[in-house]
């Protein structure tokens, strides 16, 4: 099994079990994008010869490894595309936030030494060319093409020669800065498999270490995101399906049917305020019927009476809220910072998902 296999030895590079993946069967599909209503399905096939297009015109161009690239788009193929893209070639990835504003890509730009950048077209196409006028700066743009991704690049082979030393230099990372401008956080490609392994590890000791359907909706530019939602996925040979706009994020729960869930403790927080607020509004008999359901889910041992009331309780109450997320949803994983105990026991006691906090996953240098 190749989820046991990435954890039992150092792969050559971050990016290799998906490329043996994509090899044993490029036809499956890999990432998706809503258009028009319409989800776009992308195999693992197309995926490699997106990323390897780009890699030969970065060659072309004459970018070398260890250049920094910065990376400013939405989350999307694309996005996954071009991490793939640079972990091949040995490019830095420099992600920026598409909310940040000119000074701050400005200030990433120039504090990470970035000579190149992909961008989705729009934009963030407009306000990288304004801030890049004066310097030399190669721009790779993103279209909303349904196929191939990057068709305006003329496709080029490119050979991979499967060896990256683990311990260079993979991302510079932005976080928050004290000044106010972010502060870059150094990755290497070892940093951030030993975290994948770990969350591979959890799924395997519950017996979930299979491919998984994902909704990448956190910034791809965060750390955790960058990790459990892109290459997590990747590893497991799951499907992505992104979600470019927040506010879409509870129809898409429903249309997509999610079956693994990554995200930091904030959104789990913001989840658990949601529900509560929307119980509280509720009738007395209800409001008992859901804290029932909680307190009958947190207990290891049920007598002969609380089994026939939470047999109540899993079809009024765990059944209606699991189908918010779309009822497919196994598993939750929290990590980028330690989880209140009791938002964890809460969703415990709704039986949602088996859940494991992973806490702080992101290594500094």
């Amino acid at each position: 099994m190749l989820t046991t296999d990435v954890i039992n030895r150092k792969v050559k590079m971050l990016i290799s079990p998906f490329l043996e993946l994509a090899k044993a069967a490029p036809e499956l599909p890999c990432l998706y994008r809503l258009q028009n209503d319409t989800w776009i399905a992308y195999s693992r096939g197309e995926v490699v010869e997106a990323a390897m297009r780009l890699c030969a015109q970065w060659k072309v161009d004459g970018l070398n490894a260890g250049d920094r690239l910065l990376i400013l788009m939405e989350n999307r193929p694309e996005w996954a595309v071009t991490a793939i893209a640079s972990c091949i070639y040995g490019l830095v990835s420099v992600p920026a936030y598409t909310t940040h504003q000119d000074h701050e890509i400005q200030y990433l730009i120039e504090k990470s030494g970035a000579v190149a950048g992909v961008v989705s077209n729009g934009p963030l196409y407009d306000r990288l060319s304004t801030l890049t006028s004066n310097i030399q700066f190669n721009t790779y743009v993103t279209t909303d093409d349904e196929k191939p991704m990057f068709a305006q690049i003329v496709e080029r082979e490119f050979a991979v020669d499967g060896h990256r030393d683990p311990d260079a230099l993979y991302a510079l990372i932005a976080t928050s800065g004290t000044n106010g401008l972010p502060k870059l956080v150094s990755l290497t490609q070892n940093n951030l498999q030993a975290n994948v392994t770990s969350i591979l590890r959890v799924l395997e000791d519950a017996n979930l270490a299979e491919p998984h359907r994902f909704l990448s909706f956190l910034p791809l530019a965060h750390a955790y995101e960058h990790m459990a939602g892109l290459y997590l996925p990747l590893y497991l040979g799951g499907e992505i399906f992104y979600c470019e706009k927040l506010d879409k994020l509870a129809s898409m729960m429903a249309d997509v049917s999610p079956t693994l869930m990554t995200a930091v403790p904030r959104l789990y927080e913001l989840l658990h305020s949601r529900i509560t607020s929307q119980i509280a509004k509720e009738s007395p008999l209800k409001r008992r019927l859901f804290e029932t359901t909680i307190r009958l889910g947190q207990k290891s041992k049920l007598s002969g009476f609380e089994t026939i009331l939470n047999t109540l309780c899993e079809r009024l109450v765990r059944q209606k809220v699991r189908k918010r997320f779309g009822g497919q949803l196994r598993y939750f994983v929290s990590g980028g910072a330690a989880l209140n105990p009791k938002i964890s026991e809460f969703f415990r006691g709704l039986a949602l998902v088996y859940y494991k906090d992973m806490g702080r996953l992101r290594h500094r240098q």
